[in-house]
């Protein structure tokens, strides 16, 4: 005849209660609703009256949708849209194919410490804020003494006025884009194929060759 043993009793920490997860969580809470849930509410609320801050004296009237029309009407909304999506039809695919190439070759093996300088060296974009970056911009893309004209002079281009056109600021501010956030995507994909199991990057490889 077996004799079992009791399950030992689970006695409840004296400081748990029945509120104590609700006090881990309401700063997580408290927090979100004060940085994002309130200024959405706020803005939302804000777009459908008159709201000048320069004269706060005139109050703000409900004007209903006055405020979407104006700005769907307006063709310098529209331009900026297109403009917009110019940018980011642009600069997106450019960061996701460097970033897979930059974590293709960083998961490699071998180059151990040029690895982890190169990783290193990718945090730095990322920690830069945009004010710097676009002083850096500024810097580099100067018609008279930037760093970007100095190496097309070296290809016997002259000097380009980045900054004075349409065109040149566009392909500046992407430039400047895609370094700050290509790291960002490289790191995301070095992530992920670090999460890949040794075993099945063996069989894929071996698969490649037969």
């Amino acid at each position: 005849m077996t004799r079992t043993t009791p399950a030992p009793t689970i006695r409840p920490n004296r400081g748990y209660g029945r509120w104590t997860p609700f006090w881990f969580l309401a700063p997580a809470v408290l927090t979100l609703f004060l940085i994002g849930i309130y200024p959405t509410l706020f803005a939302l609320v804000t777009s459908f009256r008159r709201y000048n801050i320069a004269r706060p004296r005139d109050g703000f009237p409900f004007v209903g949708l006055e405020n979407y029309i104006s700005v769907l009407t307006d063709g310098t909304f529209w331009a900026s849209l297109f403009l917009t999506t110019k940018f980011y039809v642009t600069v997106l695919p450019v960061e996701i194919a460097l970033g897979l190439m930059i974590a293709l070759l960083l998961h490699k093996t071998g180059m151990g410490f040029l690895k982890s300088l190169a990783r290193v060296t990718l945090v730095v974009p990322l920690a830069t804020t945009y004010a710097v970056v676009g002083l850096i911009g500024r810097l580099i893309f100067n018609r008279d003494f930037g760093v970007a004209n100095w190496f097309l002079d070296l290809f016997g281009i002259g000097a380009l006025d980045w900054l004075g056109s349409q065109a040149g600021a566009f392909a500046a501010i992407v430039i400047m884009d895609v370094w700050q956030w290509t790291p960002f995507c490289a790191l995301i994909f070095l992530a992920g194929l670090s999460m890949v199991p040794g075993r099945l990057l063996d069989l894929a490889r071996h698969h490649g060759e037969a």
